[in-house]
């Protein structure tokens, strides 16, 4: 990983967002912890925070059915958010691990839960935060409430792998056409451009508008046609299984 501030690395076990083993049931919850029935609940327990400032944020199934998550080194991606301008952006930097062995998918049955420390800055100020889920095959948000936020978290934010990953369209359209350039500083992964041209390959965008795109990075960067027609090809191959 490239070397970052002091500071971040100081904060960088609490970005190991660690689960309880066994999966406790929700009757061991707090009693003070309410999780609505039939639901995933993502709930950050803002009056328990540690001395540290760390804020307790707890996955509650009670879906009625099995909840398959995606981890990292026991990192279930429930990162900070914090709202600037009437919007929520991501407020925790993350650092994607290069060991295959790192990443795991894993089942949270209903009627259980996983605690995880939610990240707070040593510094900066105290604004609205809320945590989030990234990653996963559901969108989920907690309650809000007054954390610590650092402006160099939210800047290293913006310009990591996962702001590429999980940015819209028009963002995503910036960074493959070379009008956003980033600057990586999380971990090794230094091509976003790259990143980018493969997520509008992806189905996570309307396909013609991918293509629209796509053609026009191939002739501002024809050195770049092999990953480009790569990214042309997965598209070509869902409309194939589209109308199968």
């Amino acid at each position: 990983m490239k070397t970052v501030s002091g500071v971040l690395f100081v904060l960088m076990p609490w970005l190991l967002l660690r689960a309880q083993e066994g999966h406790p049931s929700v009757a061991d919850l707090p009693s003070h912890l309410h999780a609505e029935e039939g639901k995933v609940s993502l709930i950050a327990d803002f009056e328990a925070r540690d001395e540290a400032g760390q804020i307790p944020v707890y996955v509650i199934n009670q879906s009625g059915e099995s909840l398959n998550l995606n981890s990292q080194d026991g990192d279930f991606y429930v990162k900070l958010e914090v709202e600037e301008d009437r919007r929520w952006v991501r407020a925790q930097p993350h650092a994607f691990s290069w060991c295959g062995n790192s990443y795991h998918r894993g089942e949270l049955k209903p009627g259980h839960f996983i605690k995880v420390v939610g990240y707070q800055s040593l510094v900066g100020d105290r604004k609205p935060i809320r945590y989030a889920f990234y990653r996963q095959d559901i969108e989920l948000v907690s309650n809000v409430g007054e954390g610590r936020v650092a402006k160099h978290d939210v800047d290293l934010a913006s310009r990591d792998a996962l702001a590429v990953l999980e940015g819209d369209f028009e963002f995503v359209s910036k960074v493959a056409l070379g009008d956003l350039k980033l600057r990586n500083e999380m971990d090794r992964i230094d091509d976003l451009q790259q990143v980018a041209i493969e997520q509008l390959g992806s189905r996570r965008f309307d396909r013609d508008a991918c293509r629209k795109v796509l053609r026009q990075v191939i002739i501002r960067f024809p050195e770049r046609a092999d990953e480009i027609n790569r990214s042309l090809t997965r598209l070509d191959n869902d409309d194939v299984e589209s109308t199968r």
